[in-house]
């Protein structure tokens, strides 16, 4: 190993172990001085996507919009409610026509929204900082960067020329590193550990609202089906009105905000999303029900009563 391969590689170690101990204190966090909005855990569990979702249903189950057999949303009534800065925001996009999932998420008012929701989280401790994501991100690139200059001194040196055992080692050496780098933390992970731990506790406070219990949402009213959305993703939407997630095509927007909004993180396998068409499919393979329907319980085509 020459001794600037030598050089970089000590660079690259020594930036591995301070960007672990610089994220451990940057992603703490602190207990938030209050109980977090369904939105907010949503928010936590799978970003501004599962945010939306999560309003979406909350204004429907306060009657204020449906969806069409396309994924069409309509708005027919005003909220009452349902009346949270996202949900005023989300309610204002959806009657601009045409509406869908897709349009009501990149709406500028709805984005606005949930940048708001993510800078109450930040301020609450549940969320890192832009400026902890910039210098996190930053020592990444440098981190990258003397990678890439220590594999340019390995290949261009005379060992690495020869070839060779002795030239597979320092490359080898290389990707251990980048092994540890990514191992140690080379994500950009913005949840805090104080909010892995609210979110632990919403989870057990709320357990009754699993969907693998089969809650009795309606019961429970409509704060408590946007926490289980928040909490249990897919599942729960699918418990509480499965015909507006499938005509609005909420089941493939939360598995584009990933799994863990997805599923919930809790593996449930009953009620799935088909990932190529607003469309959900009953898990136990029956007559699951379609858009349009004109069925007095549905969430489709503007024809059915609130839940």
């Amino acid at each position: 190993m020459t001794p600037l391969l030598g050089l970089l590689v000590a660079l690259a170690l020594a930036l591995t172990i301070a960007r672990r101990w610089l994220a451990h204190r940057l992603l703490a966090g602190h207990p938030p001085a209050r109980d977090p909005h369904p939105y907010e855990i949503a928010y936590l569990t799978g970003g501004g996507r599962h945010a939306v979702a999560a309003a979406l249903l909350t204004l429907r189950l306060d009657g204020a919009v449906v969806a069409g057999p396309g994924g069409g949303l309509t708005a027919v009534a005003d909220p009452r409610a349902a009346t949270t800065p996202l949900d005023l925001a989300v309610h204002h996009a959806v009657r601009r026509a045409p509406a869908t999932v897709a349009r009501v998420t990149a709406d500028p008012g709805v984005q606005q929204a949930l940048e708001s929701t993510r800078e109450g989280l930040v301020r609450q401790g549940m969320v890192a900082p832009p400026s902890a994501t910039r210098t996190l991100r930053s020592m990444s690139y440098v981190f990258y960067g003397i990678l890439a200059a220590a594999f340019f001194v390995t290949v261009s040196s005379p060992i690495g020329e020869r070839g060779g055992l002795r030239a597979l080692l320092p490359l080898g050496l290389l990707v251990a590193l980048f092994l540890l780098f990514g191992v140690l933390g080379g994500g950009e992970r913005q949840r805090t550990r104080a909010a892995d731990q609210v979110l632990k506790h919403v989870r057990n406070r709320h357990s009754h609202l699993d969907p693998r219990l089969a809650p009795s949402y309606p019961t429970y009213g409509i704060g408590a089906a946007a926490m289980g959305t928040a909490l249990f993703g897919t599942a729960a939407l699918m418990a509480v009105d499965p015909d507006f997630t499938q005509c609005a095509g909420l089941g493939r927007l939360l598995e584009m905000a990933g799994p863990d909004s997805s599923s919930g993180g809790i593996g449930y396998s009953g009620a799935s999303c088909s990932s190529s068409a607003p469309v959900c499919s009953s898990g136990g393979g029956g007559s699951g029900s379609s858009c349009g329907g004109g069925g007095g319980g549905s969430g489709c085509g503007g024809g059915g009563s609130s839940s």
